[in-house]
């Protein structure tokens, strides 16, 4: 019994003896739980950035000792409880490895080996490798001058983005209300509301990498909205062939840098005589042939860009006096500005004035007036002078002036009025005398 109890112990013994030979001989891992799966992984970084990782052990983590190599190389270095590569740290403290990246790091990729050792037992050891690819991505835009209502396009400069194929996606606060950033490019477009508040925006655009970790950039810029800018119609103006007319040109929001052009209606004479301002001026010189013409002008604030049209029309008169008819009396043509009508004194003479006006009377509207010393002698009305049946013979002279009411064009011609007496002859048949041919025939 003695004997069979001491086989049986020694069989168990045996036993005891292999089972744990095989456990202390069982490979030390990296448990499959931890951030790097069985050692490996890749890590993406920017400059400034620190990552740690706690690894876990298929044996008790009491029993291990950790150590790292930081490389350019995929061959790893002496292993030890700090190393430095390419701008990136790796060290180990009560078993977290951290990783950090130095400010002002250029991309890059630094090799990570962590090594587990055992400190007790069988010597084992398992080794990590930590791909870091340092990343520098950045985005850049130009600040944005507009207006309300005005449309905006802007295009950002992205470099280091593109990292292993890893989609990036766009955000963006600040932006001013119509526009909206493009999620896949980072384009700030869109109109801004007419309603928008004019003020700068602070604009601020943020790229997400779907890296691991997720990595973000960004980058901020101004978008400056001014209050849209609009042109007051000037109304129609007039002015008379042979003196020059100046014409105000004005609006609201335009600035003391707004540029003023004419855009059509390229007449010889015509020019915009103040080109820079809050407001603008149109000349019509003194030269300018009568006529009505229409002038479409812009102004443009080189700041925001925005550009408001509108147009003018100037009216540029002239009037001439050309004949007068006679009813009761005769009339004629006038030459060199002067002119001759006859009546008959007992006899009331009516004469109508004949003027050309160009543009035509009926838009402009003439007014017939007389001055002079004789001016008293004939009644005027509209077009027309006439005389009393008691105006004595004689001869009256006056002034006639045509005027242009719109335009202030006059035409004036000096008029010699003669009245005949009712015409007989001023002798008797008897008064004459007589030539006798040779006495006593």
């Amino acid at each position: 019994m003695t004997a069979i109890k001491s086989k049986h112990f020694g069989v168990l013994s045996v036993f005891a003896v292999a089972l744990m030979l095989a456990v202390c001989v069982s490979p030390m891992l990296f448990s499959e739980d931890s951030d790097a799966a069985t050692g490996d992984g890749t890590i993406y970084l920017r400059p400034g950035d620190t990552y740690t990782w706690t690894p876990t052990f298929n044996i008790d983590s009491s029993r291990v000792s950790l150590t790292v190599n930081a490389s350019t190389s995929t061959t790893p270095g002496t292993f030890s409880s700090s190393s430095t590569a390419g701008g990136v740290t790796a060290s180990v403290s009560n078993k977290t490895v951290s990783i950090s990246v130095a400010d002002g790091t250029s991309a890059s990729t630094v090799y990570v080996k962590v090594k587990a050792t055992t400190t007790s037992g069988v010597s084992q050891t398992a080794t990590a490798t930590i791909t870091v690819k340092v990343i520098v991505p950045t985005i850049s835009f130009n600040d944005v001058n507009t207006y309300q209502g005005g449309t905006v396009s802007a295009t950002p400069s992205i470099s280091g983005a593109s990292i292993d194929g890893k989609t990036v996606t766009y955000t963006a606060t600040g932006l001013p209300s119509g526009l909206s950033v493009n999620a896949s490019n980072g384009k700030v477009t869109g109109t801004v509301a007419s309603n928008a508040q004019a003020k700068t925006y602070s604009v601020k655009v943020t790229g997400t990498i779907a890296t691991d970790p997720t990595q973000t950039f960004s980058g901020t810029f101004n978008i400056i909205v001014a209050s849209s800018m609009t042109l007051t119609a000037p109304g129609a103006q007039y002015t008379a062939q042979g003196t020059a007319k100046d014409i105000t040109l004005s609006g609201s929001n335009t600035t003391s840098a707004t540029t003023w052009q004419i855009t059509s209606q390229a007449v010889t004479g015509i020019s915009m005589s103040t080109s820079t301002g809050t407001s603008g001026k149109i000349t019509v010189a003194s030269t300018v042939a009568a006529g009505t013409y229409t002038i479409d002008y812009k102004a443009t604030n080189p700041t925001s860009g925005q550009v408001a049209t509108q147009s003018v029309t100037v009216t540029v008169g002239s009037v001439a006096i050309n004949s007068v008819s006679a009813t009761g009396g005769t009339g004629g043509n006038v030459s060199a500005g002067a002119i001759t009508l006859y009546s008959v004194t007992g006899t009331a003479a009516e004469f109508t004035v004949s003027a050309a006006s160009n543009p035509s009377a009926a838009s402009l509207g003439l007014t017939l007036s007389k001055s002079g010393t004789n001016a008293d002698k004939v009644t005027l009305s509209g077009q027309k002078i006439s005389t009393a049946t008691s105006l004595a013979a004689g001869t009256y002279t006056f002034t006639l002036t045509e005027t242009q009411a719109s335009t202030g064009a006059t035409a004036s011609v000096s008029v010699t009025l003669i009245v005949d007496p009712v015409f007989d002859f001023s002798n008797s048949v008897t008064s004459g005398s007589l030539s006798v041919k040779g006495a006593g025939n």
